[in-house]
């Protein structure tokens, strides 16, 4: 099972509108991956994006890469995955950006803010799952169960009678139906079609460092 800094899911990425992001990814996997950052535009900058052998060759076991990820105008919940095949699987995390320093959300603030990661667990080897298919033609298998936050249930409810602002990522296999809203900003699209103003990027970077590693976990049936 390959994870993110010994973690399932990966580790969230906090960032305010206008930020500039630098994620040194070391891969100490067995096979090459790469990072994408999903809904961040990226404006001149494709060479971070991370499409595997389109916009980068994978990064190969035992090296690393810098990714420089430019938010321009992206606010609220987004996320981050590998774009290498099976590997999105086990290898993602959410991306939470908050408004420019100076600014807020155009609502009332939340007693509370939660990120709800949607995944996929498989008791079988998913790199083998894949390459079986691939060899028969067919469609792989989907998985074994479904989680939250790396488990199988609801463990964050909201409390009784306060306002709460979930942040929805769903980094589900290829073919697994469950759609309950694309992960590109919660309430990007609300605010501009009531032509909110937006405040200068605050320009201030942030670092954060992700290290690939294979490694077995306990099973979830």
């Amino acid at each position: 099972m390959l994870t993110v800094n010994g973690s399932f899911p990966g580790p969230t990425i906090h960032a305010r509108r206008g930020d500039t992001i630098y994620v040194n990814v070391h891969n100490e996997g067995e096979y090459g991956v790469t990072i994408h950052w999903h809904g961040v535009k990226q404006p001149r900058n494709p060479w971070s994006d991370g499409p595997e052998n389109i916009t980068q060759c994978p990064i190969q076991p035992g090296k690393n890469f810098t990714y420089e990820v430019i938010l321009s105008n992206e606010e609220g919940t987004l996320w981050w995955h590998a774009h290498s095949d099976w590997s999105r699987a086990t290898v993602h995390g959410a991306i939470v950006i908050s408004p420019a320093r100076g600014t807020t959300y155009p609502f009332p603030a939340p007693h509370a803010e939660q990120t709800i990661i949607l995944g996929s667990w498989f008791k079988d080897d998913l790199k083998a799952i894949i390459d079986d298919a691939l060899a028969a033609g067919s469609e792989p298998a989907i998985s074994n169960s479904l989680t939250i936050n790396g488990q199988p249930g609801d463990l964050y409810p909201c409390s009784a009678g306060k306002p709460c602002m979930p942040g929805l990522v769903h980094p589900l296999s290829s073919g697994e139906a469950l759609e309950l809203g694309h992960g590109h900003g919660s309430h990007c699209e609300e605010r501009q079609n009531k032509g909110y103003k937006y405040a200068p990027s605050s320009g201030v970077p942030a670092v954060l460092l992700l290290i690939l590693c294979s490694r077995v976990d306990q099973m979830i049936v």
